[in-house]
């Protein structure tokens, strides 16, 4: 599992959106319905609870064809997407949006100021089983009697039996 923070999260998506604008964004913000967050009283956080996929929950402004800011949004479908391009190898991705309940939340005066105290962390899982060919596991185990690494040569012997039975 690889978890991503949100100065991550947001650079994989600005990365994703030059390319496919051929520009970079102007802006990219969270941009979420505050009704749609649920208390936690025992952690004392918000957390966003995904009802429906294609909503909108990151905003961004590009240039238009004529030069205008166009307003668009990303939805929690497209944000995995994106993920998934820069890990093709992963099985799923899980998103948690909170906010800590705290003095600064408690101080903010609008919507824009609570968007930004959002923290969003993704969590990649993906498939930890990998093939190997036999010419590559009897390297391996070669290399493992040049390094003198007992443990890893008869987990790769077993291995390499397991695989000629």
């Amino acid at each position: 599992m690889i978890e991503l923070s949100k100065p991550q999260i947001l650079e994989i998506v600005r990365d994703q959106l030059t390319t496919q604008h051929n520009q970079t964004p102007s802006t990219l913000k969270v941009n979420i319905d505050w009704l749609k967050f649920r208390y936690d009283k025992y952690n004392s956080e918000w957390h966003f609870i995904v009802k429906d996929i294609d909503e909108g929950i990151l905003k961004y402004t590009v240039r238009d064809y004529y030069g205008y800011p166009s307003v668009r949004y990303i939805t929690y479908q497209k944000l995995g997407d994106c993920i998934a391009r820069v890990f093709p190898e992963m099985v799923r991705v899980e998103f948690d949006f909170k906010v800590k309940d705290d003095i600064t939340l408690k101080t903010t005066m609008g919507n824009a100021e609570v968007m930004e105290l959002i923290d969003i962390v993704a969590r990649v899982y993906h498939d930890d089983k990998t093939e190997i060919k036999q010419e590559e596991l009897r390297d391996l185990i070669d290399f493992s009697l040049a390094i003198g690494d007992k443990v890893w040569f008869e987990e790769l012997t077993n291995t390499y039996k397991s695989i000629n039975e």
